[in-house]
């Protein structure tokens, strides 16, 4: 190991979104309207924000499947797209797709203030390789006690836009919504997963439960 960076020191330097707001569901379907409600409450934020200080943000939300292929016992891509449109009315140019398959979004710049995607759908190709600011929310559907892993995909909604603070501090923070039976072991397995790439649990707060550290 020739150079260490804690969380901290990313923290300090704008460069990170911090703290991890942690939520847990008992159903996919809540874990989905729940990412969409989030969505919207940040998009207000950001239209404050750039009214404030000129700064244009686009929250999106990643949404993570099970996998890719219809399969009545896994929750697949299509699936959720179905209910984004017909439960949670979000439009079709709203949504985008990155799978090892499936690429809606290569071409499309997330960035820029035309583009219209709001919710990306994936599995498991968002895992390296991803630098982009604008997603702010991560609702897993896929389970967290398995060896699908949440933690795989935390670093995807960490990066904070423009390495500059926010005025409006939600938007200083990043949120993770899972569906697991057991809240404790899904928090568990992911401030463990964090652990490994330079958090530590004092960065994951466990929604509804007031400035509340989860402790490992």
């Amino acid at each position: 190991v020739l150079v260490t960076v804690t969380a901290d020191e990313l923290d300090n330097e704008n460069m990170i979104k911090m703290p991890i707001v942690l939520a847990n569901l008992e159903f996919w379907q809540k874990v989905v309207k729940a990412g969409v409600e989030e969505r919207e409450r940040l998009q207000k934020l950001a239209e404050k924000e750039k009214k404030q200080t000129g700064e244009y943000i686009r929250p999106i939300v990643l949404i993570q499947t099970e996998q890719e292929k219809e399969d009545k016992k896994k929750i697949y891509i299509q699936q959720v797209v179905d209910f984004l449109k017909k439960e949670c009315k979000v439009k079709a140019e709203e949504i985008g797709i990155k799978t090892s398959t499936t690429d809606t979004i290569s071409d499309v710049d997330l960035l820029s203030e035309n583009c219209k995607i709001k919710y990306i759908l994936t599995v498991y190709a968002l895992q390296e390789g991803w630098d982009n600011p604008f997603p702010y929310v991560l609702a897993s559907i896929a389970n967290i006690e398995s060896r699908i892993s949440v933690e795989q995909m935390i670093g995807r909604i960490m990066r904070l836009p423009n390495q500059k603070k926010k005025k409006n501090t939600d938007l200083n923070q990043a949120y993770v919504i899972v569906s697991s039976r057991k809240f404790e072991d899904a928090a568990s397995a992911l401030v463990k997963g964090i652990q490994q790439h330079g958090y530590s649990a004092k960065h994951v707060i466990q929604k509804g439960k007031k400035s509340e550290e989860i402790n490992v």
